[in-house]
Formats: structure tokens, C-alpha cells, sequence
């Protein structure tokens, strides 16, 4: 997957050693896509003339026609999606739902393999989703004392 996407991706570099013409027989096939050559021709006013096509292009439509390099090309946009960065009070840093803010709070559930974003609304909770944060996944922030753990209600 990986291997296909690089390719693709590299194929104008000189120091690659891959060249264009190795994209000839996606642009073939991505040209006789109809839905493909309408949005190039249309929405983007370019030709489709291999020849006069930019790099560019012709990556994109070797991308689109090779289902492996696609497949590894929108995998993380699909992950990232309404997703944002973030990073604790205390230093870690991690992935969460677009509509955490100050003051959120990372949980831990017995049963569940990844962390919850929690927000504290008065003496209960709202649940707003998964979090991915490095030094959690794996229990390492699951405590020894199990007297240090509360509980709460969610809404």
C-alpha cells in the first residue's frame, strides 16, 4: 500500500528514478473514467491531453485509479476527520473530538480500550468521545490504587 502510494507520489522527482511514464496506464484508465474526466475538464478547466496535463494532475488521477495508494492516501484524513490536536496540562498530547476545550478532561473506563474526553457540567459529565494519547493507550495511566478511582454520572 505504501510501496504503491510512494510511487505515485514521487513519480516527478528526478532522484526518485520512477519517471512519469510510469503513470501512463492510471492516466489511461483515469481519463476514461467518466465521472474522473468531468470533474478535470469541468470543475478544474484543464485538458485532458496527457501531454499538456500538469504533474500534478496526473498524479491525482494515478492516485484515484490505484485502489491501494488511495487506500493509504485518505486513511488519515478519514481518522483525522472532525478531529483536532491536542495537548494536557500536564505535557501529553493526543487526538480528540473538534469540540473539546479548555478544561475537558481525559477518563479512563474499565472495559474500554481507549480514553474518553469527559466535560464537567456541574456534578456530572458529558461524554464527548474517544481520544487517542500516547502513554494511555496501552494502561500505563490505569492506577495501582484502585481507591484513587470515582465515579460519576454521564449525561
Amino acid at each position: 500500500m505504501f510501496h504503491d502510494w510512494h510511487a505515485i507520489m514521487t513519480a516527478n522527482d528526478p532522484e526518485s528514478g520512477i519517471g512519469m511514464s510510469a503513470l501512463d496506464q492510471a492516466l489511461a484508465v483515469g481519463i476514461s473514467d467518466p465521472l474522473l474526466s468531468h470533474q478535470i475538464s469541468q470543475e478544474m478547466q484543464l485538458d485532458l491531453d496527457p501531454v499538456t496535463m500538469p504533474d500534478e494532475v496526473k498524479i491525482m488521477i494515478a492516485m484515484n485509479v490505484s485502489s491501494p495508494a488511495k487506500t493509504f492516501h485518505t486513511l488519515p484524513h478519514h481518522f483525522a476527520f472532525h478531529r483536532t490536536f491536542f495537548v494536557t496540562a500536564s505535557g501529553y498530547f493526543g487526538m480528540g473530538p473538534e469540540a473539546m476545550s479548555d478544561g475537558d478532561r481525559i477518563a479512563l473506563f474499565a472495559g474500554l480500550k481507549v480514553p474518553m474526553l469527559l466535560r464537567a457540567q456541574g456534578q456530572q459529565c458529558i461524554l464527548l468521545g474517544p481520544a487517542y494519547v500516547p502513554g494511555f493507550m496501552q494502561g500505563e495511566r490505569w492506577p495501582t490504587d484502585l481507591s484513587t478511582l470515582s465515579t460519576f454520572t454521564i449525561l
